[in-house]
């Protein structure tokens, strides 16, 4: 992460924060102050993303450059987000 960044990378379940925060990931938190257990099911007691919804999100807005990409076959090139030297700090509230 920068040295500058005073932010929190927090561990939790399915989540090292030391393996996934990086000088892209730069921040992860998560908050279930008010989460029941009925509301579990399916979900990480972490800022890991259970769906693939956020992770998807994350790399349209700031994925990093991806070389020898294929559309199923039909051509080649590369790939990447609309901001791909923007930092990301995910938050997830349950």
């Amino acid at each position: 992460m920068p040295s500058k960044w005073k932010g929190i990378s927090q561990a939790g379940e399915e989540f090292m924060s030391n393996q996934y925060c990086n000088r892209k990931i730069i921040g992860a938190r998560w908050y279930d102050k008010h989460l029941m257990a009925k509301d579990l099911e399916g979900k990480y007691l972490s800022a890991r993303d259970a769906t693939g919804h956020g992770t998807h999100v994350a790399s349209t807005a700031a994925g990093a450059l991806v070389p020898n990409v294929s559309f199923h076959g039909f051509t080649t090139g590369y790939t990447r987000g609309v901001a791909p030297r923007a930092r990301i700090a995910v938050y997830k509230v349950c």
